[in-house]
């Protein structure tokens, strides 16, 4: 069905999209990268299709337990770390997209993301080409 909030982990996507707008906005490390994509392919004219009947369940917090195992941390303290990064995240959005609040995300006051785009369409790049930095990193065999 058609959406109007990109949301998700595993994403299929035409080249001409890509070709139109670049890649996932790399500022955005774990949160908010999708939401911002989707806001960008929307105001260049393409469509959110989400398949409802798909879901990706997490195995209870796997991540987090992974995270807590790794580096001996209490649930309370991955979590505090988790929100860290959300929050992070959150404010390079708002920063990108003009979002004057709420100021965190935690807050939890719901943002209407399509009214957002359509706000700042004008003062945000639609187009965030793939950093030719991120390819130093990589060894080419």
């Amino acid at each position: 069905v058609e959406d109007s909030i990109l949301s998700g982990d595993a994403i299929l996507m035409k080249r001409e999209l890509i070709e139109k707008i670049g890649v996932l906005d790399l500022r955005f490390f774990g949160y908010f990268g999708d939401i911002d994509y989707g806001m960008r392919a929307d105001l260049a004219g393409f469509k959110l299709i989400c398949a409802k009947g798909a879901w990706l369940f997490h195995e209870g917090s796997g991540h987090v337990k992974n995270e807590m195992s790794r580096q001996s941390l209490t649930l309370d303290r991955a979590r505090d770390r988790r929100m860290a990064l959300v929050e992070s995240a959150y404010r390079k959005f708002r920063q990108k997209w003009n979002v004057e609040s709420p100021e965190n995300w935690g807050a939890g006051a719901p943002l209407d993301f399509p009214q957002i785009a359509r706000s700042n369409a004008s003062q945000v790049a639609l187009k965030y080409p793939f950093p030719a930095s991120v390819l130093d990193d990589i060894e080419v065999l």
